[in-house]
Parts: C-alpha cells; structure tokens; sequence
C-alpha cells in the first residue's frame, strides 16, 4: 500500500489494505490506526501495533521492504512475498529507534511528478505518550504560529530531529514516519509536511 500526502497535508491511500493476510480484522484494524495516526501528527493512537502486524498491513506481496539488520539478527522477517532491498529502494522500511537517524537519509523521497513514491518508515521506540514524562518533541502544522502538539518519545537518537528535517526538505517530497510504542503497541504518525523540533525550541 502507499500513502500519498496531497494538499494541506490530506493522506490519500492509492490500494486496498492486501485482505490476504493471516488475520484480515487484525490488518484492517492496524491498518485504520495507523492513518489515523498520521492524518493527526503527533496525536498517540491508543492501539495494540506490534511490527509483525504493521508489516502484513503495509507490505503486501512485491512491496519492496527494507528490515534493518538489527531485527535481522533478531529473527524478525518480512511478510511472505516481500521483496527484500537496500534502504535506498524501499518502499517501506522498519528500524529500532537507535538507528532511524540512519537509515533516514537512504530512503526514498519520492520525485516532484510522484511524491507518493517516497518510503514510509516504521520507527520503534521505546517509549510514547502525549506530553508526559520522556524527551519531549514539539509537533507543528504550518508557518510559526500554527497548530502545534507536544509528544513524548524515548529511545530518539540525538541526530533523529536533524536527520528527519533533511528528508523532509523538499516537500512534498520526503519520507513518512510511523512511531511505534515497542512496549504498548501505541502509535503516532510523523507525515512528511509537519515540522518537528525538540521541545524546547
């Protein structure tokens, strides 16, 4: 599936989440959190994700996936019919939080005719809440002065807000972020047309 962000940061989902998987209510279900997630940046998703579960409703059969070594070594596997690749051709990507400033650079941005082609990247972290307790991120719609959300996340590496800044420089090119809650499953989005910065900024 790839999610297309159009106009005042509308999310457009260009196929049906793949039906075919082991639990079709599960994929759904992930599936609806999830864009909630990302059409409220910043905003936590009350939800039971678990990376498994993300990858079956985000990589059907021929979605280039890249798994970060990490989880390699962990024994975690994309979903039968993936087609494995480097970061720099995935269509979707998954990393821990440690290495997501990383990764980020590699991955597809997309072209002005297809932005949509830009990669969707799963984050786990290792903690997420709204404003409570943790490193605190501020999440922003607009020019100064806009909408903004305070999300609290642990397990960042200090280069991720630079990093994520960079690949989101060109909108509407850049690279969507879901972060995932390793521990309550808990979700939020970070779409490529919201500016994040450390909460004190």
């Amino acid at each position: 599936m790839t999610i297309q962000l159009i106009d005042k940061g509308e999310i457009r989902v260009r196929d049906e989440i793949n039906p075919l998987g082991p639990d079709p209510f599960e994929t759904q279900a992930l599936g609806r959190a999830a864009l909630t997630a990302l059409a409220y940046p910043g905003r936590v998703i009350g939800c039971d994700a678990a990376l498994a579960g993300l990858l079956r409703t985000f990589v059907p059969t021929g979605t280039r996936l890249h798994l970060d070594p990490a989880f390699e070594a962990a024994g975690v596997a994309g979903p039968d019919g993936a087609r494995p690749v480097g970061p720099e051709r995935a269509t979707v990507a998954a990393a821990p939080a440690a290495r997501a400033a990383i990764i980020l650079p590699a991955l597809p941005r997309g072209t002005l005719l297809h932005p949509e082609e830009g990669a969707l990247l799963i984050v786990m972290v290792a903690g997420l809440a709204e404003a409570e307790g943790g490193p605190r991120y501020r999440v922003s719609r607009g020019a100064a002065g806009g909408r903004t959300r305070d999300l609290s996340v642990t397990g960042l590496p200090d280069g991720f807000v630079a990093a994520r800044a960079a690949a989101t420089a060109d909108y509407p090119l850049g690279v969507d972020i879901l972060l995932v809650d390793e521990t309550t499953g808990r979700l939020a989005g970070l779409p490529r047309h919201v500016r994040l910065a450390h909460g004190e900024e």
